[in-house]
């Protein structure tokens, strides 16, 4: 009995360390796994409360602080790797990626390449920043002109890419008819008019691989500037 006693505070005691322990290392243990979810991309930072130890709320909000800088130097990063930095349109990387994933989702869809005819001269006769300018004012009205579910892409120099999804090329064809005219009839920052020329291709009638579907379209752009420029051509060649 004495010994019932005697073991009795003993036990509370311990218990009662074993709680306040528990609770310091709560914060410790929510940290490391907040760390590692945060890591592998799993959780969104949570909005921190007071925590009754000082010493570990100090911690908790200059890790949970550390770790929303990481992750918006990450998104940068991200969004850099995948931006056109003149006009803000995605690039031939994120191009090549979505176009990719729609021909292994087996999605249907149109591919539009653009082209600024004579580009060169506007540089050569208003200088490079009068360019660049014009790549923004063109690649404005492109975004402008698509659906958000469609993908606009600065292909490099003064070529844009449309892609067009679940869109036949009859339609993709109306909507680069749209973008020319509108270039076309549009007030630009420089004192000269613009006009940009278009090739259509279509998934998967026309060809059912990336690389010939994107050399199809542009064979078609090449042919509206040998016909004159300022004009939209669908390919015709239809895959066997």
């Amino acid at each position: 009995m004495l010994l019932l006693y005697t073991s009795v505070p003993f036990l509370i005691l311990t218990l009662i360390v074993v709680r306040v322990a528990r609770k310091l290392a709560s914060p410790f243990a929510m940290l490391a796994d907040l760390v590692n979810q945060v890591d592998k991309g799993q959780v969104d930072l949570p909005v921190m409360k007071p925590h009754w130890n000082r010493e570990a709320d100090l911690l908790t909000r200059a890790v949970v602080g550390a770790l929303a800088n990481f992750r918006k130097q990450t998104n940068q990063l991200v969004y850099d790797a995948r931006t056109d930095v003149l006009t803000g349109m995605n690039n031939r990387r994120t191009f090549e990626e979505v176009i990719q994933e729609w021909i292994q989702d087996e999605a249907p869809f149109s591919i539009i390449v653009l082209d600024i005819d004579r580009f060169k001269s506007i540089n050569d006769t208003f200088g490079h920043h009068a360019g660049d300018e014009v790549l923004k004012h063109i690649a404005n009205i492109i975004q402008l002109s698509v659906r958000p579910e469609d993908v606009c892409a600065r292909f490099g120099g003064e070529e844009f890419v449309v892609l067009l999804r679940n869109s036949e090329s009859n339609v993709a064809f109306e909507i680069a008819e749209r973008i020319r005219i509108t270039v076309e009839e549009s007030v630009l920052p420089i004192d000269r008019s613009v006009t940009i020329s278009a090739g259509i291709a279509e998934y998967p009638k026309h060809s059912t691989t990336s690389t010939e579907l994107f050399h199809l379209a542009d064979n078609a752009l090449y042919q509206a500037k040998e016909e004159g420029r300022n004009r939209t051509v669908t390919i015709q060649t239809v895959i066997k």
